[in-house]
């Protein structure tokens, strides 16, 4: 069967346990503690821990979605220590200590990670869940392990794992933007390396965070300021907005590179920009132009900065 988002949360804590704990990927079992137990008895100097996913429940479901857009749920994960006896040099560790050894470092490990990003396969969407530390109690204990024919008990800890799509895709976003008709421009003074960009359009002289055009005379380009650090790239991205399709990257071929030649709107260049149309003529819809700055912090990670919004709203043509 095809991976799903669960299945991939798995996964990825797997993953995780055994980059953090520095143990061998296949020394996590993902099952059943029954299922575990057999696979960990008997290996002596090794160690082991078990994933169990014992519980999924709906977490959100937006009001306005479809059948088309994935409902979230909630993963409540168990995760047990299986040690062995172990021997280093003249100091024997018991499979108990182990035991709390791997516990700990489960604890430790997901408090300095509390979160997991998963990949769809298909490389289309991501998601990252929220790793949460869950109660325990001696009910569910009894629960879960009275279940495991004739395993005993081992140390565990649980968390819940939240939100994961089901099925692994993005939420059609089918809401309007809002635009603000006011528009204040101010020099920048608080100059840094990771500053922002701030984008306007041009109108009429004008500097303009928003536009309304009717379908059938709405411009074929737009003129737009960047202001932020001066010599940096940043790229226009536009986004268009249909009432059955919800909000859609538009076609890149229509993004566009600009070098920022002033550190305020008002001595920036005026660049043209290609308006794309997300609609045939005469039918309501919107357009979002965005501009997106990638910055290389000190430590050699790269972030990516998103500028303010700018918002062109397609309006029915009067009669």
């Amino acid at each position: 069967m095809d991976a799903t988002a669960i299945s991939l949360a798995a996964r990825a804590l797997r993953t995780r346990l055994a980059s953090s704990l520095s143990l061998v990927e296949g020394n996590i079992f993902i099952g059943l503690p029954s299922v575990a137990t057999k696979g960990a008895e008997g290996q002596t100097g090794k160690q082991f821990l078990n994933v169990f996913i014992f519980r999924i429940e709906h977490g959100g479901y937006p009001t306005d979605a479809t059948n088309s857009d994935p409902i979230y749920v909630r993963l409540h994960c168990l995760i047990t220590a299986f040690g062995n006896d172990e021997q280093n040099g003249n100091n024997s560790i018991s499979a108990g200590e182990n035991d709390l050894r791997l516990i700990g470092g489960v604890v430790a490990a997901l408090h300095e990670h509390p979160t997991l990003m998963i990949d769809n396969p298909a490389g289309d969407t991501s998601a990252m869940l929220q790793v949460v530390p869950m109660p325990f109690t001696p009910e569910n204990i009894n629960n879960i392990w009275s279940t495991q024919l004739e395993a005993s008990y081992r140390p565990s800890v649980a968390y819940e794992l939240a939100l994961a799509p089901a099925p692994f895709a993005a939420r059609v976003d089918r809401s309007l933007r809002v635009a603000g008709t006011g528009v204040e421009v101010e020099t920048i003074t608080d100059r840094r390396d990771d500053w922002r960009p701030e984008i306007r359009f041009v109108s009429n002289g004008e500097l303009k965070t928003a536009l309304v055009f009717p379908t059938a005379t709405a411009p074929g380009t737009l003129e737009v300021a960047v202001a932020g650090e001066t010599g940096a790239t940043v790229a226009l991205r536009w986004e268009t907005w249909h009432p059955t399709d919800g909000w859609r990257v538009a076609d890149p071929a229509q993004d566009k590179s600009i070098t920022i030649d002033s550190v305020t709107l008002g001595g920036s260049s005026a660049h043209n920009v290609v308006l794309p149309r997300p609609v045939a003529p005469a039918t309501k819809g919107q357009s979002m132009l965005t501009a997106f700055r990638t910055w290389e912090k000190a430590s050699g990670d790269t972030v990516v900065l998103h500028s303010n919004p700018l918002l062109v709203s397609f309006v029915e043509d009067e009669t």
